[in-house]
């Protein structure tokens, strides 16, 4: 939330407005943020899908070599999201553009 000074000849409505307005700046981060997240995690899901499966020399054997393909492909995803991502978290939140 942004703090901002209130005069001193500040009425109870100006007092009202500013806590609202603070509120619903704070309500549309976080949807954001979360609309942005599910975008990282749906990206994640088609990186993820597009990695080759058999490259053990790339990424190592075993379980240890899907955990390291699982976690570049979620970093993957977090960036490209972050980025701008594919237009899924804009639309989520009903933006134009």
């Amino acid at each position: 939330m942004s703090a901002r000074p209130i005069g001193v000849g500040a009425d109870i409505y100006q007092i009202r407005n500013s806590m609202r307005n603070d509120a619903e700046s704070a309500a549309a981060a976080k949807s954001k943020k979360t609309a942005q997240e599910l975008e990282a995690f749906i990206l994640q899901t088609f990186v993820e899908s597009m990695l080759p499966k058999e490259a053990e020399n790339t990424y190592g054997e075993g379980s240890a070599g899907s955990i390291w393909k699982t976690m570049m492909a979620e970093q993957i995803g977090a960036q490209v999201a972050r980025s701008g991502g594919i237009g899924l978290a804009k639309y989520i939140l009903g933006e134009k553009k």
